[in-house]
């Protein structure tokens, strides 16, 4: 098994590639196509059946993406962005729920969140706008991202389903917690003390 590259209108795609015998000693050849090449050291790459995600070719294993992988943007072919039925102008930007990024600059409770060790803080950052602003689900969180101002504040996070799954997996572990934990306690001081001020 081994890796092939190569180049298709200027972009480097990756297949996987196999060969063997059969009885009348004929090679047979197995092709699997792994789709775009993101990081080619990292052996990185985008499909639309898995999205992004590593392949090792010595184990034929995939795996998910290391957390400080900022994945590039995908190319936008229009100047709509089409959620379900809908089409929504890529030009136009809902400025109204991430108000709440103006009020974190005075309260500073985002230093918090960038206290987990998450290689992406920008997803952290627009999750916690997402999760505060709104009442929908994960599932629609790239709809809001692709239409806010959020993803003009923070552009290198991907608010795709796979990378937020990842994150809140990294959030969830015990040493980002205490981290979390740590910061958060320091920020509800700061409130109280600034309170007592008043």
């Amino acid at each position: 098994m081994y890796i092939t590259y190569y180049t298709k209108s200027g972009i480097e795609y990756v297949r996987c590639d196999t060969s063997s015998r059969d009885k009348n000693n004929n090679v047979v050849k197995t092709i699997v196509n792994l789709g775009r090449v993101l990081d080619k050291e990292r052996k990185i790459f985008r499909s639309r059946e898995r999205g992004d995600f590593t392949f090792d070719p010595s184990t034929n294993t995939y795996g998910p993406v290391p957390a400080d992988f900022i994945s590039p943007a995908k190319t936008k072919r229009s100047n709509y962005y089409h959620a379900g039925r809908k089409n929504f102008s890529r030009l136009v930007l809902q400025f109204g729920d991430i108000f709440f990024h103006e009020v974190d600059n005075q309260i500073h409770l985002s230093t918090a969140v960038e206290a987990i060790q998450f290689g992406n803080s920008d997803i952290l950052q627009a999750l916690l706008c997402y999760y505060v602003t709104s009442s929908e689900s994960n599932s629609y969180a790239e709809d809001w991202f692709n239409l806010s101002y959020a993803r003009v504040l923070w552009p290198n996070a991907n608010m795709s389903s796979q990378r937020i799954s990842e994150a809140l997996a990294q959030i969830g572990l015990e040493e980002n917690k205490r981290a979390f934990l740590s910061k958060y306690y320091d920020f509800v001081r700061s409130c109280e003390l600034n309170e007592q001020k008043k």
